[in-house]
């Protein structure tokens, strides 16, 4: 079966995996100030090679909503990461400003808790 782009784009935003406490649902690669969305992919790229910007969570998360945050341009140019009127470890943002900086991220019900990823 042969997709065209787009179709591949369609059906990763569909494609679903989960599993107790655990889930990836389609991916984006993200370049500018973006707000999250309850249907946003879960795998989010981050490309800030052409300048710094901030990317919003979504506003109303579920318990257990997770994302992973990765750097996949290799630039040290920031990321703000706003969590939205929640907490992000017990602050209002978090910073990525490294090169191929991975974040896997979940709200617990009150607050964003990083929960994995590479420094």
């Amino acid at each position: 079966c042969s997709m065209t782009g787009e179709e591949a784009r369609q059906y990763a935003r569909v494609v679903t995996w989960q599993s107790p406490g655990f889930e990836i649902v389609g991916g984006q690669t993200v370049t500018s100030a973006t707000t999250l969305t309850s249907d946003s992919g879960r795998l989010i790229q981050l490309d800030a090679s052409g300048a710094p910007f901030t990317l919003t969570f979504p506003p109303l998360p579920y318990v257990g909503m997770t994302f992973i945050l990765s750097e996949i341009a290799g630039s040290v140019n920031l990321v703000t990461v706003d969590g939205n009127g929640k907490s992000i470890n017990g602050g209002p943002s978090l910073l990525m400003n490294g090169a191929y900086r991975q974040r896997h991220i979940r709200y617990n019900g009150s607050q964003w808790i990083v929960i994995g990823g590479l420094l």
